[in-house]
């Protein structure tokens, strides 16, 4: 089978991704000594070869996405972490439009009642 990325990408995007070392692109430029440019430039052509690794979560977003998805609370989360209110409600905002939580839909019921009132009005 052909390989997709090549060994730089591959290592750019382990360092980088959420799921793997998680850190910066700061923190990368220092651990692999290429300069910040290089490796946005690495980071596009990873995200056209391979769009389901993205979006990359920062290590909050990370955290407060496992919380949220075992039912905690936005207040909750807060007596459990140093981020704030504000903070949290930020992350969750980003989460949402990131694609990673979505809210639930409406939920709508039948009940036969409705048919003689359904019916009377047409």
């Amino acid at each position: 089978m052909k390989r997709q990325l090549t060994k730089r990408e591959e290592q750019i995007i382990r360092l980088i991704h959420h799921d793997h070392a998680g850190f910066s692109k700061l923190a990368t430029v220092q651990i692999t000594g290429l300069h910040l440019a290089t490796i946005n430039r690495i980071l596009r052509r990873v995200k056209c070869k391979a769009p389901q690794l993205f979006p990359i979560l920062t290590p909050e977003q990370k955290v407060v996405l496992g919380w949220i998805r075992e039912g905690k609370t936005n207040q909750r989360i807060v007596n459990e972490t140093k981020l704030d209110l504000h903070s949290v409600e930020k992350i969750v905002s980003k989460l949402y439009k990131l694609g990673k939580l979505y809210k639930k839909p409406k939920i709508v019921a039948y009940d036969c009642m409705m048919d003689n009132q359904i019916k009377r009005r047409f």
